[in-house]
């Protein structure tokens, strides 16, 4: 019974069984993708604003950037030093920019509809 529970549980989770060093490669990586899927909406909004709407989207989004990397570390900070840093880092980094691509798209999203 232990066997079927063990296994079931590492399906549901795959990150189980794994070592740190791989958890953090994969929260890595899966940062990666967040990242070039809100780039990907970025650049599809970009040219449908009017030229103020344009400048103020970079500048917005140049200081979110800033917040959420701030925002991330701060998120791990409890964690400075330790092997599990950079998957609490590249987790808080992903989830900030999930949402913020939900936020891109819905703006985007908008447009098209118009």
């Amino acid at each position: 019974m232990f066997s079927v529970s063990a296994l079931l549980l590492l399906l549901a989770y795959p990150c189980l069984g794994q070592d740190q060093q791989t958890m953090n490669r994969q929260a890595a990586d899966d940062f990666a993708q967040a990242d070039k899927k809100l780039n990907q909406v970025y650049r599809q909004l970009l040219p449908r604003l009017s030229k103020p709407e344009k400048e103020r989207l970079i500048d917005a989004q140049l200081l979110w950037i800033k917040f959420r990397d701030a925002n991330a570390k701060a998120r791990a900070e409890s964690n400075t030093g330790g092997s599990i840093y950079p998957m609490i880092y590249a987790g808080a980094q992903r989830r900030a920019t999930e949402t913020r691509t939900q936020e891109l798209q819905e703006w985007l999203d908008e447009y098209k509809s118009r």
